[in-house]
């Protein structure tokens, strides 16, 4: 068996578009939930939860998004030799329906992975085709894969490269195929139009840690036992899963990301924070954001010493839980975006207290402070 990704929820969006690229506020959503019910789900995973109960939460977190455009769920289940459409997108099932079937779902046997993803991916685009939509895939799941039938579209041996080397008719590698380009054989970039047609596949990976990443663009890969890519190849445990669903190990903040840090991961953050930090927090992390200039209590500055050296799971944890008079933003912010905004707050603390030598190739001359102008003499020079 091969781990793809562990207790990780992973999602594939595709845009349906009229033009190559082509986006709009306006486009419906299709979201395909699929939970992975198969024996290895009974395994420790975060917090002591089994890794079926981090993924029935991370679905049902995700359902608590209000969505900002019309949007239509499915809801599948896999295990043993194939897929159960538990709800498709013609049921029109609510998001209490939803939650109330995932919490019902219990565990069976073993894991056609592969199959499940790559139909996936067929069922959305062939659900109403002629709209304009995103089209996601939210999976829970622990990526051991090990049951596709020989006769499937994506059935592979395991791939003995890493992303993006990975062997040629590999299940990981037909899989990636499938969700970038359409076509198990037939790999292409990611979120670009396959040949003449309009269809554009745009790939976001929540928490991957094996031989294949969907993103368009390679992961930027650090060695080191406290930094690890969402594509690192690397085998989980428990504590790696507490550590990245809660932000500690034990009771203790940890003190690295648990992912590599990564241009990705600060734009990403960036965006995360300027839409749910800034109100409070100001877009520096001054705390003088809109709604404490209007008389919301004042959050501490992100510079002052205190939280320059608190460890950085401790945004995460507060991000998580709360703290004072911040309430907990676990149902607006997956958990990896809070890392993501916690890599930001990092950077926007190192920006405000930066020397010149931590400018990558600049001019020390140029980023020197100016020379002050001279007092004026009695002399000559006048004074006003």
């Amino acid at each position: 068996m091969n781990r793809l990704m562990s207790s990780s929820l992973l999602a594939i969006t595709a845009t349906c578009a009229l033009a190559a690229g082509a986006r709009t506020a306006h486009a419906d959503r299709h979201i395909l939930l699929i939970l992975d019910l198969t024996g290895s789900m009974a395994a420790s995973s975060a917090g002591g939860m089994s890794r079926i109960d981090v993924g029935k939460a991370q679905l049902k977190t995700f359902l608590d998004i209000v969505p900002a455009q019309p949007t239509e769920y499915a809801l599948w289940t896999f295990e043993g030799n194939t897929f159960t459409r538990v709800f498709s997108f013609s049921d029109q099932k609510s998001v209490a329906d939803l939650k109330a079937a995932i919490d019902a779902a219990s565990l069976g046997g073993v894991t056609p992975l592969a199959h499940t993803l790559c139909a996936a991916v067929d069922e959305l685009f062939s659900y109403k085709p002629n709209v304009f939509a995103d089209k996601v895939i939210e999976l829970a799941t622990d990526g051991e894969e090990n049951n596709t039938a020989p006769t499937d579209q994506c059935f592979g041996p395991p791939s003995a490269g890493k992303y993006p080397a990975l062997d040629p008719g590999s299940w990981q590698w037909k899989v990636r195929n499938k969700a970038c380009t359409g076509s198990p054989g037939a790999p292409g970039p990611c979120n670009n139009p396959t040949g003449s047609s309009p269809l554009s596949l745009i790939v976001d990976v929540y928490h991957m840690f094996d031989f294949v990443s969907l993103r368009g663009i390679p992961t930027n890969l650090e060695p080191g036992p406290k930094t690890r890519s969402f594509s690192g190849g690397q085998t989980l445990s428990a504590s790696d899963d507490a550590a990245f669903f809660t932000g500690k190990s034990g009771a203790t903040a940890v003190d690295a990301l648990p992912c590599a840090l990564t241009a990705e991961v600060l734009d990403r953050g960036e965006q995360r924070f300027n839409i749910y930090c800034t109100p409070c927090h100001g877009p520096t992390g001054r705390a003088d954001g809109m709604v404490v200039r209007r008389g919301y209590r004042q959050p501490p500055s992100f510079h002052i010493d205190r939280l320059r050296n608190v460890e950085i799971g401790h945004f995460f944890d507060v991000m998580t839980n709360g703290f004072g008079a911040m309430p907990d933003y676990r149902a607006q912010v997956s958990p990896r975006d809070r890392w993501n905004i916690a890599a930001y707050i990092r950077a926007l603390q190192l920006s405000q207290h930066a020397a010149a030598a931590d400018v990558p190739g600049g001019d020390p001359a140029k980023l020197a402070p100016p020379t002050p102008a001279p007092a004026a003499g009695h002399g000559g020079e006048g004074r006003d």
